[in-house]
């Protein structure tokens, strides 16, 4: 027998700034006390928070630059790529992988997982996976448009390396 969902209630859902480009993403059964000056998004919703406590969860606007982010002892920015594909024949939209070069002193190893970070808002690309294919060589998966004979996509990319 399963225990029943306990009754769903008011629950009110902030987003505020917070120093140094982040934002901070709030849920209370308790009304905002302070005003609502400082706060982006303001909703109020149905559901239920266990044991009625506030959950707080800090967004980093820019996580390439983000201070906090820098701090973690296993992120580590390895290098800054440029992807690029010009297109020989028309290629349609949809998933690609592209490669790039990387000065070896980023001290990838084959094989290797890694975050690929947009520094720039490309249009329609989306980054998925990367993969390093040798100490020199990234592999990054993209969702990107489709390119017409001659187009060319340029994406500027920072690697990390995360260490779990």
């Amino acid at each position: 027998m399963t225990e029943p969902m306990p009754e769903t209630r008011r629950v009110y859902a902030t987003l505020r700034r917070v120093p140094g480009g982040r934002a901070r993403l709030a849920f209370s059964v308790i009304p905002p006390a302070e005003g609502m000056g400082d706060i982006l998004v303001g909703l109020l919703v149905r559901g239920v928070i266990p044991d009625g406590v506030a959950v707080e969860v800090d967004l980093a606007s820019n996580v390439a630059e983000d201070p906090e982010v820098q701090k973690l002892r296993g992120a580590a920015l390895l290098a800054s790529v440029t992807l690029v594909q010009t297109a020989a024949a028309a290629l349609l939209a949809g998933v690609r992988m592209l490669t790039a070069p990387v000065p070896a002193a980023a001290g990838m190893v084959k094989g290797e997982p890694l975050i690929a970070l947009p520094t720039a808002r490309v249009p329609g690309v989306v980054l998925h996976d990367a993969v390093a294919l040798s100490a020199t060589e990234v592999s990054i998966g993209l969702t990107a448009p489709a390119l017409a004979i001659g187009g060319r996509l340029s994406v500027p990319v920072k690697l990390v390396r995360l260490t779990l």
